[in-house]
Formats: structure tokens, C-alpha cells, sequence
């Protein structure tokens, strides 16, 4: 018998996903505000928002993952980062999001009509 058979399994806790939003949590905008940093595999993150596509160094955001006129490693060089420079991107993006025409100002203002 191995010394692997007579180990229990233990859990692996990975940190996969930090939201990045201008918004406090409790206001009624915040889900539609927040950008995610998330672990895209092979210690790289990428940042989006749920469904809307993921964002490239030049802050300019793709609604798909695949890129017809790049390679794969082209593409992904471009649109996952290191854990730190993902949340620092984000962090810049942030700022400038739009929702349905909306600045991260105006939610703040119209906090009811959200």
C-alpha cells in the first residue's frame, strides 16, 4: 500500500474570481457596474463583465474570446495578464464604464432608478 492510499484527500483552495467596481455593494447598479478579474488557467487572469466579453491591454473589450485575424498565443497575450496588472487594468476600467449609456456618476445620482 502507498503512502498515498492511507492520506485523505486534501482540499485545494484556488482564488478565482475579484470583483473591481466603483459602486458600493449595496447600490442597486452594482452587478451591472462590476467588472471581474478571473482566472483564466495557467496562473493568467482576464477581466470581464458576466456575459459581455473579455478586455485587452488597450482597454478595448471583445464580446468574444476568439479573434478570427490573430493566433491563439497572440490573442491571449493580449487578453490575460498576471494577477496584479489584471487588477490594476481593472481598476482603471473601472472608472470609465458605461451601462446603457450611463457613467458610473449618473448611477450614483439615480441610485432610486436603478
Amino acid at each position: 500500500m502507498s503512502e498515498r492510499d492511507t492520506e485523505p484527500l486534501r482540499p485545494v483552495v484556488r482564488l478565482a474570481m475579484v470583483e473591481v467596481c466603483c459602486l458600493p455593494e449595496t447600490h442597486p447598479a452594482y452587478p451591472s457596474f462590476v467588472l471581474e478579474v478571473r482566472y483564466g488557467g495557467h496562473d493568467r487572469w482576464k477581466i470581464q463583465r458576466p456575459g459581455r466579453g473579455v478586455w485587452s491591454r488597450s482597454k478595448e473589450v471583445f464580446e468574444s474570446e476568439a479573434s478570427d485575424d490573430r493566433t491563439d498565443r497572440e490573442w491571449l497575450a493580449d487578453h490575460r495578464f498576471g494577477f496584479g496588472e489584471a487588477q490594476r487594468l481593472a481598476c482603471t476600467i473601472a472608472p470609465l464604464l458605461k451601462v446603457m449609456g450611463h457613467t458610473i456618476a449618473e448611477a450614483f445620482e439615480k441610485e432610486d432608478d436603478w
